[in-house]
């Protein structure tokens, strides 16, 4: 994930983290999970300095060998979860955690976990029971997930990551099949049409917000999130998402909201991106300005003081 100058909000519930670059997009719960974990390894660094100033920490955090020890998943056995075993070593910080996402055949859907270990343990074998993914991969499309990522970092947050063949020359076995009797979701929600409800937002007003609706759609699993991108006349991106209080299976309308009572710049504001995701994974994209101005009927809004 590329860290750069974005801002992360939350519809219904505002916050604020540094966010992925556009460029990385990469679903709501896999976003959120990449910034706490990058944050987390800053603050292990910044301890490990604190505590040992001067030491260095040693090699990097390495994973030397893995297997995925599960053949199949059934969604419907509790507790849906593959299990997978890996061996590491470390320099004299010691392991802290890895994670490791498995993408199913059409890539949309991921199976996440996370292994936290204890200080000190510079080296050992790991077994990790995947937690099981919840209400979401009841829509999972059946066939065979992927191990495409995992990472692993120490005490002093030194981290590793690993992708592709790279994978493939540490694991002997880097996927299972995925059994799914029930209804599986594979098709992309749909953003039917856009509003800006705030053209001009004032920073002096008792509630600075910038607000637009979305009309969404979904057949089977439902729209669970929606989030539009927008770019300051400074470049700064930020990235305003809202959560349905229950998924949306039917076209209705999805409203979000940017708190500017942190007095950003004034000037104009874009919107450079809209997209939904389901609650299967799938997800639309909007990424084009003929598109945004097609569904919005415009690209702009103004924050004045």
């Amino acid at each position: 994930m590329h860290l750069k100058n974005s801002v992360v909000a939350a519809g219904l519930a505002a916050f604020f983290i540094v966010g992925a670059s556009p460029l990385d997009r990469r679903p709501p719960q896999l976003a959120m999970h990449d910034a706490q974990m990058k944050a987390r390894a800053a603050q292990l660094r910044q301890r490990w300095m604190a505590r040992h100033p001067g030491e260095d920490a040693g090699g990097p955090p390495t994973i030397t060998a893995g297997e995925v020890l599960s053949a199949s998943v059934n969604v419907q056995v509790a507790p849906a979860a593959p299990t997978l075993q890996y061996s590491f070593t470390t320099g004299i910080s010691g392991f802290s955690y890895a994670g490791f996402e498995f993408a199913g055949p059409n890539g949309n859907q991921t199976y996440l976990s996370y292994d936290q270990g204890f200080e000190g343990n510079t080296h050992g074998t790991h077994v990790v029971r995947y937690p099981n993914c919840g209400t979401s991969c009841f829509y999972y499309e059946p066939g065979t997930y992927t191990l495409t990522y995992a990472y692993i970092v120490d005490n002093a947050g030194n981290e590793t990551d690993y992708e592709g063949s790279q994978l493939a020359s540490i694991f002997t076995k880097t996927s299972f099949t995925l059994i799914n009797k029930g209804k599986p979701d594979i098709t992309a929600p749909t953003i039917v049409s856009g509003k800006i409800l705030t053209p001009t937002v004032s920073l002096s007003a008792t509630r600075p917000y910038f607000e637009a609706q979305l009309a969404v759609s979904d057949d089977i699993s439902g729209v669970d999130v929606a989030d539009l991108v927008v770019t300051g006349p400074n470049g700064d991106e930020y990235y305003v998402y809202s959560y349905p209080s229950s998924p949306i299976t039917k076209t209705a309308n999805m409203q979000v909201f940017l708190d500017f009572s942190f007095a950003p710049p004034t000037g104009t504001y874009t919107i450079t991106e809209a997209y939904i995701y389901d609650v299967a994974g799938n997800s639309e994209f909007v990424t084009s300005a003929s598109q945004i101005q097609s569904l919005f009927g415009t690209t702009t809004f103004t924050v004045t003081n």
